[in-house]
This record gives C-alpha cells, sequence and structure tokens, in this order.
C-alpha cells in the first residue's frame, strides 16, 4: 500500500515539476530565476539543465537566493519558492492548540 502511495505522490510531483519548467520556459529573454530555498537542493542543478536541454532556454539563469550576480543587470529577475501543501506526513496544529 505504501509504494502505491508513494507512487501516486511522486507523479503528482513530477507533474508540479513539469508545469514549474513549463512556466519558466515562457519567461522573457535573459531572464533570471532566483530559488528561494533555504538550503542549495537538486532544482538548484537540474532547473538549468532542464530549461536548457528540453526547453532550448539556455538564456535563463537560476541562482539561488543570496547567490552574487555575475554581469550586468538582467533585464527581468523571477523569484520562484518551492512549497508543498497537504504534505504527506506532516500534521497541522489547530488553532486552539497552537502554541502562542
Amino acid at each position: 500500500m505504501n509504494a502505491a502511495v508513494d507512487g501516486r505522490v511522486q507523479l503528482i510531483v513530477d507533474r508540479a515539476n513539469a508545469d514549474v519548467v513549463d512556466f519558466l520556459a515562457g519567461l522573457p529573454n535573459g531572464s533570471r530565476i532566483v530559488l528561494n530555498t533555504t538550503h542549495a537542493n537538486e532544482y538548484l542543478y537540474e532547473l538549468p539543465l532542464h530549461l536548457a536541454e528540453i526547453k532550448r532556454r539556455p538564456d535563463l539563469v537560476v541562482q539561488h537566493v543570496g547567490a552574487s550576480t555575475r554581469g550586468g543587470s538582467p533585464p527581468d529577475v523571477f523569484i520562484a519558492t518551492p512549497t508543498i501543501a497537504n504534505q504527506p506526513g506532516r500534521r497541522c496544529a489547530s488553532p486552539s492548540t497552537r502554541p502562542a
């Protein structure tokens, strides 16, 4: 049962990731995408590859938040913040049980 649930969750995550790549591929030429994550993760390494090799957008620059910019200012900067709604295995405290 857990393998089936894990598989469904992975398919949902893969679809969301594909949607993000599709959206980012439509950004203006030379745009900078800043990943707003706590730590550098696989998105920082995989996203530029997917944009360049699959979507043919090597002009898009992907960097981690806080990284210094190289070269001049890009025409457009976009902030991408990955979030998970209804994350499996996480329980939200009800308003009456949250610490004050």
